[in-house]
């Protein structure tokens, strides 16, 4: 079992309880669940890449997000990509997540250094779970 997949297999009692079944992927692939202004899409963690922090712009929900994902670490969560109106963007420098003024943050997040220093980004809702979540 790899670090892209939860544990195999749904008992017949509990798939009877789910109101929608999706076979586009495995039952128990891990994916980042995202869910901005009723807009939804789920990526696969072993899709992300690995070996340390990665960053992927997307956009949902009329808004610019980024994804901080750490996929060996199973962790990943989506942020709106703006702060006070300027949208940033994001990359991965030595393993540490920069945006185009070259300031850190970190995976919840927040600026560590730079203009933005102590900001948040505002969280997309979003989760790692297993498909059939």
């Amino acid at each position: 079992m790899g670090a892209e997949v939860g544990r195999a297999g749904l008992g017949p009692e509990f798939q009877r309880t789910l109101l929608n079944w999706d076979d586009r992927l495995p039952e128990n692939e891990l994916v980042l669940g995202v869910n901005h202004y009723g807009e939804q899409r789920a990526d696969v963690l072993g899709k992300m890449g690995g070996g340390g922090p990665v960053v992927i712009a997307d956009e949902l929900g009329g808004d610019q997000l980024a994804i901080f994902a750490d996929p060996g670490e199973l962790y990943a969560l989506a942020f709106v990509a703006a702060l006070e109106g300027e949208v940033l963007i994001f990359s991965v420098q030595d393993g540490v997540i920069t945006d185009q003024t070259g300031a850190e943050w970190d995976m919840q997040g927040r600026a560590l250094t730079g203009p933005h220093a102590g900001a948040r980004l505002p969280f997309a809702t979003s989760f790692v779970s297993e498909w059939y979540g």
